[in-house]
């Protein structure tokens, strides 16, 4: 309990000064998506609606399995994004030199992932309620269940690296198109099978060394002279646009990969709701808000720019560099990429 304890403090203060940073944004995503005055039952549908497609039956099983994997890889994307402070920060440097067993840390890891995807699961929920309307509730409350322990199992095999685990989930998903293809009690034991595969991704602890893994925060510095050095000499940069870049792409890499993704999903996302829309008065309005949320999301990366040049401000100042100069150059990195 009190590696659980540590670990929900942690997570509620890391979150918590990621919402006041960006409490603009989260208040204009919750006005934009407030409820209108619609029936209960359609906002159900509506808010489960990713949940839902894949029972729709115009579509086939090579698009229900990739759908699936598709949902699967957003909820290890969400995982991603507050990666630090899902799993535990320098706290864990501790911990793991206690006596812990895997199975621990996975009913912690699996605590903090519970609460980590709290909007996730709102689709999940209301999916269920709209389908509790349905004459076979069973198989599909099946599948739903299936989902939910597949994108568990996701989401903990990253957090613990425990990649072995990755091929699985193709199976798991085979399984769970093929029982929503078939029907009868062939649909309910093979649903079935993949409901048992998934839970044995959640529930089976990963071996010792995987789970005994240091922090991110803990590891050598990827800017290190070495490999990496030569490779970014190879690019012939002026120095300090190479400083920047290696910050941004060497420290935090995972970091700006996710951005990365964030900024083509909501770039995909507004070209194909403009479509949807026919370029109609609608399309100005959703760019600005798009635009909007692009500048926050690289505002997030000349903050980490900024905060790396803090940490080095007394070796830098021994340095002829001014500050303008480091600005344009981290503005530059940050515009180019």
């Amino acid at each position: 309990m009190t590696l659980l304890s540590c670990r929900l403090r942690w997570y509620a203060y890391e979150t918590g000064r990621l919402l006041l940073r960006h409490w603009k944004a989260l208040l204009l995503i919750l006005m934009l998506l407030s409820p209108a005055m619609s029936p209960v039952l359609e906002q159900t549908r509506i808010l489960g609606a990713p949940v839902l497609a894949t029972l729709s039956p115009q579509h086939g099983a090579i698009w229900r399995c990739a759908w699936l994997m598709l949902l699967e890889g957003s909820t290890v994307l969400w995982f991603l994004i507050q990666r630090n402070a899902i799993d535990g920060g320098a706290l864990m440097a501790y911990f793991r030199t206690l006596p812990l067993r895997p199975s621990q840390l996975r009913r912690t890891n699996l605590a903090v992932l519970l609460l980590a995807d709290t909007p996730l699961l709102l689709p999940i929920l209301a999916a269920t309620f709209a389908l509790a309307a349905q004459p076979q509730r069973a198989l599909h409350f099946l599948y739903v269940l299936n989902l939910l322990l597949t994108a568990l199992g996701a989401q903990l095999s990253v957090l613990e690296r425990s990649w072995r685990r990755g091929p699985w989930l193709l199976p798991a998903n085979l399984l769970l198109v093929a029982g929503l293809d078939a029907h009868g009690a062939v649909s309910l034991i093979l649903l079935s099978t993949g409901a048992l595969a998934g839970l044995w991704m959640v529930l089976t602890p990963a071996d010792a060394a995987r789970a005994m893994h240091l922090p991110a925060c803990l590891r050598g510095s990827s800017i290190a002279p070495g490999k990496g050095s030569r490779q970014w000499g190879l690019l012939r940069l002026p120095p300090l646009l190479r400083l920047s870049a290696r910050i941004l792409f060497d420290r935090y890499r995972n970091t700006s990969l996710v951005r990365g993704l964030v900024l083509l999903l909501l770039l995909i996302g507004a070209i194909v709701l403009m479509q949807i829309w026919h370029f109609d008065s609608r399309a100005l309005p959703l760019t600005l808000i798009v635009e909007a949320l692009m500048a926050l999301i690289c505002a997030n990366a000349y903050r980490d720019l900024l905060r790396e040049h803090i940490r080095a401000a007394p070796y830098r100042v021994s340095l002829p560099i001014s500050p303008a100069a480091l600005a344009r150059a981290d503005s530059l990195v940050v515009v180019l990429a």
